[in-house]
């Protein structure tokens, strides 16, 4: 029971922690409304309904994210789908180490094997 009280008390400090960052490096932007879930490599945080911040959780899954982002920017433009324009991002002091990456949400809903499924159908 400890363990639980511990680790949610981690969850909210990372929470904070990830706030703190957006208003810090992005001013701009007034949060009304935040929402978070768990992926597999990154913890992710809906902004006011229209915002994902992804935030790795590994080394590994930052360097990942960091092609991602540079993946993501040459695609801009050339495809004839929507691609996540990464807008917001922040880096570490290397800058090879992203600490997150913030888009506008694509509209749809996310690929999974149940959708993939229906198309078959």
């Amino acid at each position: 029971m400890n363990e639980d009280l511990n680790g949610e008390r981690l969850l909210l400090a990372r929470q904070r922690d990830a706030l703190d960052l957006i208003r810090e490096r992005h001013p701009e932007l007034t949060i009304k409304s935040f929402t978070v879930a768990s992926g597999q490599f990154n913890d992710v945080m809906i902004v006011n309904d229209y915002l994902a911040f992804r935030f790795p959780r590994t080394d590994d899954a930052a360097a990942v994210l960091a092609i991602e982002i540079a993946v993501l920017r040459a695609l801009q433009g050339r495809l004839p789908v929507a691609v996540p324009a990464p807008t917001f991002t922040a880096f570490t002091g290397d800058d090879r180490r992203p600490t997150y990456m913030g888009y506008r949400l694509l509209p749809g809903r996310p690929l999974s094997r149940e959708s993939l499924d229906d198309l078959r159908r």
